[in-house]
């Protein structure tokens, strides 16, 4: 095995004079500091002769991909940028705060079958329908050399679900109160920037979940929700940054997640205080796919998949004002601790089409303790509907995101 250490903007020379050069077996470039996106580094030098052969693979202990040019009399090695973009890594956070906008349509369920269950022979108004605008900012940092982007998303969601009471159970605060379930259909739009120039992507998004809440008695309420969909991408790569040089990449990605959810609420007057413990498992696998664009310097990036499985546990609060006998406004705010169990971590390779050396990368998960919180507003007009206004922050030490959601909802 040849071995090359570059380091800023020199690298090892092997300089041959006075005869030919031959070159064979593998080639490993050792990459410390410094090393320049798009600079040619001379390798290999012959004088009074010819380079003959090429090296059988190439392998590097950095996070930068080396290219081996040759000519007559030389070998010149550049670099360019991996295909590292944290996006696949984005579902598993923005899973978790729309579960949680959908546990709010649950906790919404919940409080009909209670307020509708006095002792009435027929639960009043148990179909509802809503329709969601929805948005989010965030970024994730740079870090183990891979670098970091950031992002944005716009969508909309709809949904319609049903609830149902026991009326001989109504009185009995140890009964049986009932339960609810809904479908919810989503579409999502991502695009977002590597930093440094380095690439940049864009998505759009479908998924669908099916939720259900069962509440076996009074202030307690069991939930699940499951569901799948799927992404398109399209990724630009700048395999020298600065370079109008691009690459084009369009994978698809399949997605899916399940969450269940134990609640008890605790009532004071007005206010009410509910402690929740939740565990999440998501998935995500975006397809290996060849890059377009950028002749020798387009690259075959094998499959990337990730998996999390999560703890959640926090409190919500809300207190109910009644503005008058048909208006009622509840604001709620609510923390959660999420902890992730398993390591989310992506394990891929890259390849010149070019070539046959191959290359692995590494996207590092995110650190396992996150904090979500948010504040909600929501406006209940009687006979007509509701509105309701929600901001969702999810903090990682490795990134942010920042949701937003505006709905209206009939009941019916």
């Amino acid at each position: 095995t040849t071995q090359i250490e570059v380091n800023g903007a020199i690298a090892s020379l092997l300089a041959v004079s006075g005869g030919d050069a031959s070159i064979a077996g593998p080639l490993q470039v050792i990459q410390d500091t410094a090393v320049l996106l798009g600079h040619t580094y001379p390798i290999v030098t012959v004088s009074g002769g010819s380079r003959l052969g090429t090296f059988s693979t190439i392998t590097t202990t950095g996070s930068l991909i080396p290219i081996a040019i040759y000519s007559a009399a030389e070998v010149d090695l550049i670099f360019q940028h991996s295909p590292s973009s944290f996006a696949p890594l984005l579902n598993a956070p923005d899973r978790i705060l729309r579960n949680i906008e959908t546990l709010k349509h649950l906790d919404t369920q919940r409080q009909y079958v209670l307020e509708d269950c006095e002792c009435q022979e027929t639960s009043p108004r148990p179909w509802s329908s809503y329709v969601e605008a929805t948005g989010s900012v965030g970024y994730v940092h740079s870090r183990d050399g891979v670098l970091g982007n950031n992002y944005q998303t716009v969508g909309a969601r709809t949904g319609v679900d049903y609830i149902w009471s026991d009326p001989s159970a109504c009185c009995d605060a140890n009964g049986t109160e009932g339960g609810g379930i809904g479908v919810i259909l989503e579409y999502n739009h991502l695009w977002g920037q590597q930093y440094q120039n380095a690439a940049t992507f864009t998505a759009n998004g479908a998924y669908s979940s099916i939720y259900a809440t069962y509440v076996p008695i009074h202030d307690l309420s069991m939930n699940l929700i499951g569901g799948g969909g799927y992404n398109w991408y399209n990724f630009h790569r700048k395999p020298f940054g600065t370079s109008s040089l691009k690459t084009k990449g369009d994978p698809g990605q399949v997605l899916g997640d399940l969450l269940m959810d134990l609640e008890y609420t605790v009532r004071h007057n007005r206010y009410r205080f509910t402690p929740q413990a939740a565990v999440q498992y998501s998935y995500a696998r975006l397809n290996g796919y060849d890059e377009k664009g950028a002749g020798f310097y387009d690259l075959y990036v094998n499959h990337q998949q990730t998996q999390t499985l999560s703890s959640l546990v926090g409190l919500r609060t809300s207190y109910l004002f009644r503005a008058d006998s048909s208006v009622t406004i509840r604001p709620e705010l609510f923390a959660l601790w999420q902890y992730q169990y398993l390591d989310s971590s992506i394990h891929s390779r890259c390849s010149l089409l070019s070539s046959s050396s191959a290359f692995p990368f590494t996207l590092p998960g995110f650190a396992p303790n996150s904090l979500i919180a948010g504040a909600d507003l929501r406006v209940d007009i009687q006979e007509k509907g509701a509105v309701q206004l929600n901001y969702d922050l999810w903090y990682n030490k490795d990134g942010l995101n920042n949701f937003f959601l505006l709905e209206y909802k009939a009941q019916f």
